[in-house]
């Protein structure tokens, strides 16, 4: 998506900390992920916003004030890039936890988590998965508040 068309996500939840697993699968071009992100709720909503391409959101689950919330809707809008996870309840501001499962696809488009092929010694072709986030394709690896503002620490595993 142009800069220009860029989508600015509501200031309803602001990240601090991403805990992320990823699982990349080479044979089938695709990987599977789990995350758990530390945020601050900043204004009362059901629903929080986040950006995601390409991604299938299979859970949701927040964590506030002593209670787990599943997500009763997870809607993906494909033109905005973005992932709208409805609680179906009133969050109050304060700390919070979001946890999340997902998916999605080693791309060969150089965007994102992709793959790339390279020939070894012996002349097999191989693959590798590797990343390019910049300026806005952390959302095509995983859900995220993918905003230059939107600052936060990372712990990423690879299995």
């Amino acid at each position: 998506m142009p800069a220009s068309e860029a989508v600015v996500l509501p200031e309803t939840a602001r990240p601090s900390k991403y805990r992320i697993k990823l699982q990349p699968d080479l044979k089938n071009f695709t990987f599977s992920g789990e995350q758990s992100v530390d945020l601050e709720v900043l204004e009362a909503t059901s629903t929080i916003v986040l950006n995601s391409v390409d991604l299938e959101i299979s859970a949701a689950t927040l964590h506030t004030n002593g209670t787990a919330l599943s997500s009763r809707s997870i809607t993906l809008d494909k033109e905005a890039e973005t992932a709208t996870l409805d609680f179906g309840e009133i969050v109050q501001p304060g700390e919070a936890r979001l946890d999340m499962v997902f998916t999605g696809e080693l791309n060969d488009k150089l965007v994102g988590f992709y793959r790339s092929e390279y020939t070894s010694q012996d002349g097999e072709t191989r693959y590798l998965a590797t990343t390019q986030f910049e300026a806005t394709d952390a959302r095509r690896a995983f859900p995220c508040w993918d905003e230059p503002a939107k600052k936060a620490t990372f712990e990423v595993t690879l299995v």
